[in-house]
């Protein structure tokens, strides 16, 4: 099969959580991987974010190669300096060529 290849690199950091000598629990990204796609903006207003709660904030949509990626709710991407959250990860008709990764744009 043929790749999607990309023109943007991101890079996949997985969410750590530790406590600290205070025993307050602290949230740290560590890198996992860098992957190559396309990152489309979209609004969290498209019509068929009504259907599905976790897309209606979503800001951004990746698109990539497939990929192995741990849980959806321990990673967000980096993208240029911005970080992105990880919303859901779709691979359309489980065939496992390409992913549609959906994103919040949370800041810099």
């Amino acid at each position: 099969m043929k790749k999607i290849g990309g023109n943007i690199r991101a890079i996949i950091q997985i969410k750590e959580t530790k406590r600290n000598d205070l025993g307050e629990t602290v949230t740290e990204f560590k890198y996992f991987k860098t992957i190559t796609g396309y990152l489309d903006y979209i609004s969290g207003e498209s019509t068929f974010a009504v259907y599905n709660a976790k897309l209606q904030d979503t800001t951004h949509i990746f698109i990539c190669d497939y990929e192995e990626l741990p849980e959806e709710n321990n990673i967000c991407l980096e993208i240029d300096g911005k970080i992105y959250e990880v919303k859901l990860v779709d691979v359309p008709m489980g065939i496992n060529h390409h992913m549609e990764i959906y994103l919040h744009y949370v800041g810099e």
